[in-house]
């Protein structure tokens, strides 16, 4: 009877039938601490966990019902850490349960039933029935909470059904919050280039939780003073890639810097980094991302260029042997290319960008 309480130590189930026995329940349950009061639910960093090959079901009684028939042998780790959000949402946090997937094959996966306990909601405690599920992810240098799409969802045998990604993690790290109190957002990228005296400010965001608006400064006094010059409306709710621009015309100097904020419905703002703007020196052909990495699909290409012009984009094996290669002529600022890999066999592809006076190279993997 009681906690099971893991505190700050890892419990290992083995690899073939170990199994959480008894049935929990809201005052018999596993959880963790960081006292013998037991006082602190939620934060302590202590985890449960067992290896099993291609698992489907509630894997050993962990409470993490999914279709893992694809992923070889794979250890699944049930934690209780609480979670904090990223970007503009640093102050809110998920319920008092996570749960990771480390596979050996990559491959999205379906999520039946993500459980949980009523006294592991907390801070979500309000928000129960708008609960979703985020994923842990990487997509070039960011790394955020994805939200991702509910496919199923009860309040009364509490659980949340939705899917993993593919992406550059080879862990899949999920847990719920909700559309109310959310976990992310996160540039892509933000980039600035100048022609003739005027100049473009392009950014992307993979996904985008209750984002009212983008503010868009300049300061052309080395940072002494910025001005808004640009408000931007944002997209509320989204999980796609999303690309904003906006053409300064009144370049006031030799250099000017740029800010970018983002406000949340709440009136809730972050500011992101300071860029630089020089219409002498900032000129350049320059790689942001190659998103999702690993795919199972498509492969979405952001660079950047200063001028328009002719762009080579080629996709070889390990051996070199091109599956791919293909001319475009740019965009000034920001430019999105999306391929089809949906006919490529799994495996280890490289991908080059090239101006024909600079060249980028990226590792891509493509999944089942």
């Amino acid at each position: 009877a009681g906690y099971f309480d893991l505190r700050n130590a890892i419990t290992y189930l083995g690899n073939t039938s170990g199994n959480v026995t008894g049935g929990e329940t809201e005052t018999k349950r596993i959880r963790a601490t960081t006292n013998a009061g037991g006082t602190d639910d939620g934060n302590g960093i202590g985890t449960i966990r067992t290896t099993r090959t291609n698992p489907n079901g509630n894997i050993a009684n962990l409470g993490l019902d999914f279709n893992g028939s694809t992923l070889g042998s794979t250890t699944i780790i049930r934690g209780h850490k609480v979670q904090t959000g990223s970007g503009s949402f640093t102050g809110n946090s998920s319920i008092y349960r996570y749960y990771e997937i480390v596979p050996t094959t990559q491959a999205n996966t379906t999520i039946n039933h993500f459980y949980y306990f009523d006294a592991e909601l907390g801070s979500q405690a309000s928000y129960e029935a708008d609960l979703e599920m985020f994923q842990w992810v990487k997509v070039g240098s960011p790394q955020w909470w994805m939200p991702r799409v509910k496919t199923g969802s009860n309040t009364t045998t509490n659980y949340v059904a939705s899917t993993t990604t593919t992406n550059e993690l080879t862990t899949y790290k999920i847990t719920l919050a909700s559309t109310d109190k959310p976990l992310p957002i996160e540039l892509l990228s933000f980039d600035v280039s100048c022609t003739n005296r005027t100049v473009t400010i392009s950014w992307s965001t993979a996904s985008e939780t209750n984002n009212h608006h983008f503010t868009l400064e300049r300061s052309c006094d080395d940072m002494n003073h910025f001005i808004t010059i640009a408000t931007i409306q944002g997209a509320i709710n989204s999980s796609s890639l999303k690309t904003y621009s906006f053409i300064d015309t009144d370049y006031q100097g030799d250099r000017c810097y740029y800010r970018l904020s983002q406000t949340d419905n709440d009136g809730v703002s972050t500011t992101f980094n300071t860029i630089a703007a020089s219409c002498e020196l900032n000129t350049g052909f320059n790689f942001h991302a190659a998103y999702p990495n690993p795919t199972s699909h498509e492969l979405n290409i952001l660079f950047t260029d200063n001028n328009s012009e002719p762009v080579q984009i080629v996709i070889t094996n390990v051996l070199g042997q091109q599956f791919y290669t293909k001319e475009i002529v740019c965009e000034k600022g920001l430019n999105t290319v999306t391929l089809d890999l949906s006919n490529y066999s799994s495996g280890i592809y490289f991908l080059e960008l090239t101006n024909c006076k600079k060249s980028f190279n990226k590792k891509v993997i493509k999944s089942y």
